[in-house]
């Protein structure tokens, strides 16, 4: 039975041919001490040998769930979030890593900060033993916020992997959507848009960079799901006419 001060965080991590590093993000999962936790490893197909890796580690906590090959990421976190058990969601690519502390430090936030329904952190790019850059230059401190303007705009860079939100919100926020390849911007605006968030300035996820990138892959899909997601909120009246012009058109340039 889950406690409101002791809250199961289930981990959603779609996976395909990532043998090569999988081991290792699961370890530094397996390295957290927040220690409730469970882990969905989704894997979409893949055809080299991250079954065997995966499954070879002897964890209660963890499952190892295969598909055939789907393609679309919405689909699969969709998936996780249905499996998932814990209070709080937390979602994880399988080539990052995560320092030992970024669970509970992210859930006593959250329980610290009522207000706030989710929750991100700072974090940096590496290469090999060699960090490329952090996201944000404040490295230290707590604040709770309304991003969604900001956001929108593009002053607000938030990763996916570092997003831990209460689960039982996002029947109001709204699921992945599962049009495009990716969907994490739509779903992470979905929720700045309905909720405040408590942003940790703490560097608490290491992404990894090497040349099989999903970014890298499937840029145009990513822009598309941007230029989608902000025509949505203009429509909708959730973003101001003239924001979304200005965002777009500053969008287009930087594409050039």
């Amino acid at each position: 039975m889950n406690t409101k001060n002791n809250p199961l965080v289930s981990i959603i991590m779609p996976t395909y041919n990532r043998a090569d590093y999988i081991l290792e993000t699961i370890e530094s999962i397996l390295q957290q001490s927040y220690t409730k936790w469970e882990l969905l490893v989704l894997d979409d197909g893949s055809e080299d040998n991250t079954k065997e890796v995966v499954t070879k580690i002897i964890d209660p906590r963890i499952q190892y769930i295969q598909y055939d090959r789907i393609g679309i990421t919405g689909i699969l976190k969709n998936k996780g979030i249905l499996l998932s058990k814990g209070d709080i969601l937390a979602f994880m690519d399988s080539d990052d890593l995560w320092p030992k502390q970024k669970i509970g430090a992210q859930v006593q936030a959250l329980l610290e900060n009522n207000n706030a329904g989710f929750s991100y952190t700072n974090g940096y790019n590496f290469k090999k033993d060699t960090i490329v850059e952090y996201y944000m230059p404040k490295k230290s401190g707590v604040e709770c916020d309304n991003i969604f303007i900001s956001y929108c705009k593009g002053e607000r860079g938030v990763f996916i992997q570092t997003v831990m939100v209460w689960k039982h919100l996002i029947e109001k926020a709204g699921y992945f959507h599962e049009q495009w390849t990716f969907s994490d911007f739509r779903f992470i605006g979905n929720l700045a848009f309905n909720f405040e968030v408590v942003i940790l300035y703490e560097p608490l996820l290491y992404r990894r960079i090497h040349e099989a990138n999903s970014v890298k892959l499937f840029r145009k899909s990513l822009d598309e799901e941007y230029v989608a997601t902000m025509k949505f909120y203009s429509s909708n009246k959730m973003l101001d006419k003239s924001i979304c012009r200005d965002s777009l058109f500053k969008f287009y340039i930087n594409s050039l």
